[in-house]
């Protein structure tokens, strides 16, 4: 079993859209925040059509499907299954099936891919998957490859002051019985490579400038739930 069919049995338990989406429920407040930090780095506009790959629960197609002309969504069918009992919103689409095994027919303007890679098993299989995703890319599209947790950076920032005082105020705040994520605990044992370092990232940028796109590496905003430890890759292809 693969960590895409696992987490289909977390759909139908108990858990709220931001466990599901893999982060701590104390985290609820900072990840409302996420949405204006992406839509800010695609530049999204009302007339531009979204693609969110591993959608999840919806906690970004649904703000997205109201700044843009239309959103698609796709992610595991038990968890497209969970969604479409809650969305209702006319302009969304909502597809299931692993990408890029299974790929809208359509292009878009602007692709997202959140908290998605790190649950893949190596860079090898990202790549893939990010190639892929440009593909589906129309002209002057935007591609974000968003919230990749890089064990560097992670280093780098409990080596600091700022970060050892934040591991000591989290700890504290953190009860022994969330030290995980409810997503984290149900996904471990499986091959997956759960974080990049440097040279895995710029390796992605690497790739995607090779295919003929202009790509960077974007820092996330400390307010966010994993703010300090992960970054972004975006892609920008020229009209």
């Amino acid at each position: 079993m693969s960590a895409f069919e696992a987490y289909a049995k977390l759909a139908n338990e108990n858990l709220t859209n931001t466990q599901l989406a893999g982060r701590y429920q104390s985290q609820a407040e900072a990840e409302r925040l996420i949405f204006q930090d992406v839509a800010d780095k695609l530049r999204l506009r009302p007339t531009d059509t979204f693609l969110d790959i591993g959608c999840g629960p919806g906690n970004l197609l649904t703000p997205a499907s109201y700044a843009c002309k239309s959103a698609t969504g796709i992610d595991n069918p038990k968890v497209i299954e969970r969604l479409r009992r809650t969305m209702r919103e006319a302009n969304v689409a909502l597809e299931h099936g692993p990408f890029p095994e299974v790929r809208p027919s359509a292009t878009y303007d602007c692709i997202l891919a959140y908290s998605v890679v790190h649950y893949m098993t190596g860079i090898e299989e990202i790549e893939r998957f990010v190639l892929a995703a440009l593909e589906c890319l129309r002209p002057g599209g935007r591609l974000l490859v968003g919230d990749i947790p890089n064990a560097d950076r992670k280093a780098r920032f409990l080596a600091s002051r700022s970060g050892q005082m934040f591991e000591k105020r989290w700890r504290e705040s953190v009860s022994a019985t969330q030290t995980d994520t409810h997503l984290e605990a149900a996904l471990r044992g499986f091959n997956m490579i759960g974080a990049l370092s440097d040279a895995d990232i710029l390796r992605l940028v690497s790739v995607v400038r090779r295919r003929g796109f202009d790509a960077y590496v974007l820092p996330q905003p400390p307010d966010l739930p994993f703010g300090n430890t992960r970054e972004d890759i975006l892609a920008v292809q020229a009209d």
